[in-house]
């Protein structure tokens, strides 16, 4: 892919980020989608490989990459111990790269703020602009006043340096003005698999597969645990999760389990999106946090498995409160049916609907791949390349 691309607005540039392939995390998944717009000579990635095997390196084999190690530190410990070992490593290794590779500006991706201090750090030593990309909140996640004091301070000192912020949404970039009055840029996640053409969609046959996508956490689980009350052990649906987690911890996270369940490990872009088509409809959803803690960060979220879906052809049903970016967003493009109610007998009703209202399927799954297109790789590489090639010629 990369060898078609022929730019005069070439910036090579270091690219930090927490998790790189082959880690499946969104980042890492994020990092290889959109790096593989870029030449091999035109960025240096660095980061830290938690667990490997789990993410392809299609694209981006031949990218220069930088792992540092990732230490075994007890999690309550490791927020308070890592940045003093990690920051100067990441400065050390990223200075050589700018210079080994002639780089000419810094992109530092949060979540994980010795990233972003030493992307900061590296662009003041080196004298090169410096980028922060933020894929969720920093202040608004920090959960002791200790925390947020110093967030606050760090993410406001960080904003008046950077030569430009980015986020990973529109949600984000309003949430940033209204919040702090600074002027970000939607940097979105870029998907790489063909956007196919509006055709006509099989006809589902019982059992209804019921998709989900992604990995079993906090965001999901209540919203998975009222789908499971909804449908679950009834023989006319199958809920299939597509996750990388074993049945057993899949029990112990959900506290839930039915019969009709069945596990699919699908670990590339290709691979999830040919094992969706094979379901009749899917359901994205993020958990309601109102009144409680990470209720701002939630408020903005655009899973990175919403693209997958965007493209794979089967109506969504998104589960989450209607004032959410990402219930506003699938309202706004009429991609996708939204339902704030957590009512198993609800969620029955609108699986069902869903399952068998032929003409409805079509309408969303043609707005779905309408809006898939403002993420195609080729845009989301073209914004940034123009910021990077603005900034350091401000700089000259």
């Amino acid at each position: 892919m990369h060898s078609e691309i022929t730019s005069e607005k070439s910036v090579p540039f270091l690219w930090l980020a927490w998790t790189i392939p082959p880690t499946a995390t969104g980042m890492s998944v994020v990092t290889r989608n959109l790096l593989r717009w870029f030449r091999p000579d035109e960025c240096v990635m660095i980061g830290q490989v938690i667990y490997a095997g789990r993410s392809t390196m299609e694209g981006i084999e031949h990218h220069p990459r930088i792992e540092i190690p990732s230490h075994a530190i007890h999690w309550r410990l490791k927020p308070y111990l890592e940045p003093f070992y990690l920051i100067p490593m990441l400065v050390n290794a990223g200075c050589k790269a700018v210079k080994q590779h002639r780089l000419r500006a810094v992109v530092a991706l949060y979540p994980n703020a010795s990233f972003l201090c030493a992307g900061y750090l590296i662009a003041r030593l080196m004298h090169i602009p410096f980028f922060p990309y933020f894929h969720n909140l920093y202040v608004e996640t920090r959960t002791n006043r200790v925390a947020q004091w110093f967030a606050r301070r760090l993410q406001r000192f960080l904003f008046s340096r950077a030569a430009r912020i980015f986020s990973m949404s529109e949600g984000m970039t309003d949430f940033f003005t209204a919040r702090y009055g600074v002027r970000s840029l939607p940097l979105l996640h870029a998907i790489n698999c063909p956007i196919p053409v509006p055709s006509s969609l099989p006809k589902p046959e019982k059992p209804f597969r019921i998709a989900f996508s992604g990995n079993i956490n906090f965001t999901m689980i209540e919203p998975l645990q009222k789908v499971i009350l909804a449908i679950g052990e009834d023989p006319e649906y199958e809920i299939v999760l597509h996750t990388p987690v074993k049945p057993d911890e899949v029990r112990k996270r959900v506290g839930a389990w039915a019969r009709n369940i069945t596990l699919k490990d699908a670990p590339t872009q290709e691979e999830l999106v040919a094992s969706l088509r094979g379901c009749d409809l899917f359901v994205l959803a993020l958990a309601d946090m109102r009144g409680r803690e990470l209720e701002d960060d939630f408020r903005t979220q655009f899973p990175t498995r919403t693209l997958e879906m965007l493209v794979a052809q089967r109506p969504i049903l998104l589960l989450c409160p209607k004032e959410y970016f990402l219930a506003r967003f699938f309202v706004k493009w009429g991609c996708g049916e939204v339902l704030e109610s957590t009512d198993p007998h609800e969620i029955r009703e609108a699986i069902e609907r869903l399952c068998t209202d032929e003409e409805q399927r079509r309408r969303y799954v043609e707005k779905a791949l309408a809006v898939a297109t403002l993420y195609r790789g080729e845009r989301v590489s073209g914004v940034l390349r123009d910021e990077l090639y603005a900034a350091v010629n401000r700089k000259v």
